[in-house]
C-alpha cells in the first residue's frame, strides 16, 4: 500500500473510533431515559441515522446492508467511506452537544427530539460547508468497497463489495499507528487540511459568484452542491438592512437540482440575523443560506442495491487490505 493510502486509512479508523465514543454517550442517555435493549432505546439510535440518511427507507436499507452483509457483526457507519465518515462524526459531535445542553437529572425524549430537530437544520443550513465537515445532502451516505478477484468457470474477474471496519480500541489503535487517535483529529491535523482542500475551489468560486452579482450585474451565481459546483439562474433579489442599517441581498437562484436562496451583505458576505424593511422595521424575517432539492434522492439505496447484484453478499474478514475509496 501507499503512504497515501495508509493515511487515509488512518483517518477513517480515527473518525470511526470517534462515531464509536459519541454512541457510547449517547448509549449512557437513551439507557437513562428507556432502559438498555428497549425499542425505544434502539429507535433513538435509528432516527439520528435517519436525519443524517435524509429519510427512514435509506437508513432501513443501511441496517439491512449491516444484518445481511456482516451478519449483525457490523454497524451500519461501519460501511461508511471516508467523506461520509467525516461529516457523520461531525453531526454526532452535534446531537451529543446539544442534548447535553440539558442536566442529567432533566434529560428527557422532548429534549432529544429538540436536539436531533436542531443538528438537522445545521446539516441542511450547512450542506457543504466546512461547519458540517462538508455533508452531502443530496447524497448523504456513500459506502467503502474494495475489489477482490474471484475465478468463475476457470477465469479471473473483479468485483467489488462493501468494506466495512469495525471501530478500534484507544490501544488498538495506538498500537496500529503510533499515534492516538485524538491527535489525528485534532484541529491543526492534516486530516482537516485533506478535506478543506477538496472543497476550497469551489467554495471560492461560489463566494466570487454572489460577490459579482451582488456588486454587478449577474445572471448566474454558483452553488456548492455538497462538493459539486452547479451553476444557477438568478430568479430575483430583495432588498434589506441590518440592524446597524447595513445593506442586505436576498438572492433566489434555481436550476435543475432545486432552489437556493442566500442572504449577503454588501460584500458578499453571508448574514445570518433579522432582516429589517428600508425604513429599519423589522420584516420577522431572519437571513440565511439554504437549498431546497426539487426532489428527494434515494441514491444510497440504488448504491446499495447496484453492490448487493455484483457479489453475492458474505460476512467477510476485516483485514488491514485497503482500496482507495470509491464512489458510485
Amino acid at each position: 500500500m501507499t503512504k497515501r493510502h495508509d493515511e487515509l486509512l488512518m483517518y477513517r479508523d480515527a473518525l470511526a473510533r470517534s462515531i464509536s465514543m459519541y454512541n457510547d454517550s449517547l448509549s449512557s442517555s437513551f439507557g437513562f431515559l428507556y432502559g438498555r435493549g428497549t425499542a425505544g432505546y434502539s429507535r433513538g439510535f435509528q432516527q439520528i441515522l435517519e436525519v443524517f440518511c435524509g429519510s427512514k427507507n435509506s437508513a432501513g436499507k443501511l441496517y439491512e446492508l449491516a444484518e445481511t452483509h456482516g451478519k449483525g457483526n457490523y454497524r451500519p457507519y461501519h460501511y461508511f467511506d471516508l467523506d461520509t465518515l467525516y461529516a457523520y462524526e461531525k453531526y454526532l459531535e452535534r446531537v451529543v452537544v446539544l442534548w447535553s445542553e440539558e442536566k442529567r437529572s432533566d434529560l428527557t425524549v422532548n429534549g432529544f427530539r429538540k436536539a436531533l430537530e436542531k443538528a438537522q437544520d445545521e446539516l441542511k443550513v450547512g450542506a457543504g460547508l466546512p461547519s458540517t465537515h462538508y455533508y452531502n445532502s443530496r447524497k448523504p451516505v456513500e459506502i467503502a468497497i474494495r475489489s477482490k478477484e474471484i475465478v468463475r468457470n476457470g477465469v479471473k474477474d473483479e468485483v467489488y463489495e462493501p468494506y466495512p471496519r469495525k471501530s478500534k480500541s484507544n490501544v488498538d489503535f495506538k498500537r496500529m499507528y503510533g499515534v492516538e487517535s485524538a491527535t489525528v483529529l485534532d484541529k491543526k491535523s492534516p486530516l482537516h487540511a485533506y478535506f478543506d482542500s477538496k472543497h476550497q475551489k469551489s467554495l471560492s468560486e461560489m463566494q466570487r459568484s454572489i460577490y459579482r452579482a451582488i456588486r454587478e450585474e449577474s445572471d448566474f451565481i454558483y452553488y456548492n452542491d455538497c462538493g459539486t459546483l452547479r451553476e444557477l439562474v438568478i430568479d430575483g433579489k430583495k432588498y434589506y438592512v441590518s440592524d446597524r442599517g447595513q445593506g442586505i441581498t436576498v438572492i433566489k437562484a434555481s436550476g435543475p437540482e432545486g432552489t437556493f436562496y442566500t442572504t449577503r451583505d454588501d460584500w458578499g458576505r453571508k448574514y445570518k440575523g433579522m432582516l429589517y424593511d428600508m425604513e429599519g422595521k423589522p420584516t420577522g424575517e431572519y437571513g440565511g443560506d439554504i437549498f431546497y432539492p426539487n426532489q428527494m434522492t434515494e441514491d444510497i439505496i440504488v448504491d446499495i442495491d447496484k453492490i448487493t447484484s455484483m457479489v453475492e453478499l458474505r460476512p467477510i474478514e476485516d483485514d488491514d487490505t485497503y482500496e482507495q475509496t470509491s464512489l458510485f
